[in-house]
């Protein structure tokens, strides 16, 4: 385990320059780079709609260990090595991964599940008396009782907790498989690192880098879906571009 970790501070074009470093690894094995974020997407699409009761639980489990195999399969192709559809179950193969990816996967799905609990928590409290007043009714919300509880201040602050919350668990999980995969860290030491990491280079990362990430995702979405097949891969491996440049 590396216990000392330096956090880097990023530029504001590396935001930018991470997609670039990206283009590069992924241009050097496309057609597999393609199979590996189409084998993860089918992955957690059947584990999470395949599996009655518990498939977003078994989602939420081995989620970080398949983005650490990512992360794992990136490294490989950086330092020149062969790029195989194993690379992603690396944490799977390697037993002194599974559990750590495993643990991690269990304190994110806790995080998460307390952000919802929280935002369900405000917006029924918030929305009670709408609804309380239209007898539950939809159709008999009146307007103005919305108009005026949604621009109230204490909406506006509520939601600004809100998001903040959730920003907090984004921060949180964006570096941590890299940190548990490639570093041998404790699960819980790897969010916390992940989060001041992300909020130390709030501008390349948060500003920058999710912006660029976010437009490249509505466009690669416009063609019936199907340039996502492009921009998974390349935003996985953008990410562990981003983990090189901070902690590397």
């Amino acid at each position: 385990m590396d216990r000392k970790v330096v956090i880097n501070t990023a530029k504001a074009h590396d935001g930018w320059g991470w997609y670039v470093c990206a283009w590069v690894l992924f241009s050097r094995n496309p057609g597999m780079w393609i199979a590996l974020a189409l084998i993860y997407m089918v992955m957690i699409l059947v584990l999470a709609m395949g599996v009655p009761f518990i498939g977003g639980v078994v989602t939420s489990l081995v989620s970080p260990a398949l983005l650490g195999g990512m992360m794992f399969a990136a490294r490989e192709v950086e330092l020149g090595r062969k790029l195989e559809l194993s690379c992603l179950f690396k944490a799977f193969t390697d037993d002194t991964k599974t559990a750590p990816m495993i643990i991690l996967g269990a304190i994110t799905l806790g995080m998460w599940m307390v952000i919802s609990m929280a935002m369900a928590f405000f917006f029924v409290g918030i929305f009670f008396d709408v609804f309380s007043e239209s007898g539950f009714d939809p159709k008999n919300i009146d307007p103005e009782l919305l108009l005026q509880m949604v621009s109230s201040v204490p909406f506006f602050i509520g939601t600004f907790v809100i998001l903040s919350l959730w920003m907090v668990g984004v921060m949180a999980t964006f570096y941590s498989p890299a940190l548990v995969m490639l570093r041998g860290m404790d699960p819980f030491a790897a969010l916390i690192t992940s989060f001041k990491a992300a909020l130390k280079n709030w501008l390349p990362l948060l500003l920058v880098f999710f912006s660029i990430s976010t437009a490249l995702f509505i466009v690669a979405a416009l063609p019936f879906f199907l340039g996502l097949i492009l921009f998974f891969p390349i935003y996985f491996v953008a990410t562990y571009c981003s983990y090189r440049t901070v902690f590397q």
